[in-house]
């Protein structure tokens, strides 16, 4: 796992699962007050980024590194009262990137 200084996890196997998992996915976790998770302060939002394959997973580690950096993404993540406001702050915020 690497936490990063703004309170957020990216946790993410080594090698791919192929024989493990049907299709990649992204799980998000957010916790109410941070926790020690090994970075330099308390960690709040977790992403776990289980992928099919090398170049999978490098592409979504650095789609989630440039979406975490955009201003304002975090505090809006946080601010989400709920997963579908969260999935949508998402989505969003990798359409403007792209745009």
């Amino acid at each position: 796992p690497t936490a990063l200084e703004n309170g957020v996890a990216l946790m993410h196997p080594r090698r791919p699962m192929v024989n493990i998992l049907g299709q990649a996915f992204l799980c998000l976790g957010i916790t109410p007050g941070g926790i020690p998770f090994g970075g330099a302060g308390l960690t709040d939002v977790f992403f776990l980024i289980c992928s099919v394959d090398d170049r999978g997973h490098l592409r979504a580690l650095a789609s989630l590194s440039r979406v975490i950096g955009a201003p304002g993404f975090l505090e809006a993540l946080r601010a989400s009262p709920d997963a579908e406001t969260a999935r949508q702050q998402i989505i969003e915020a990798e359409t403007n990137l792209a745009g």
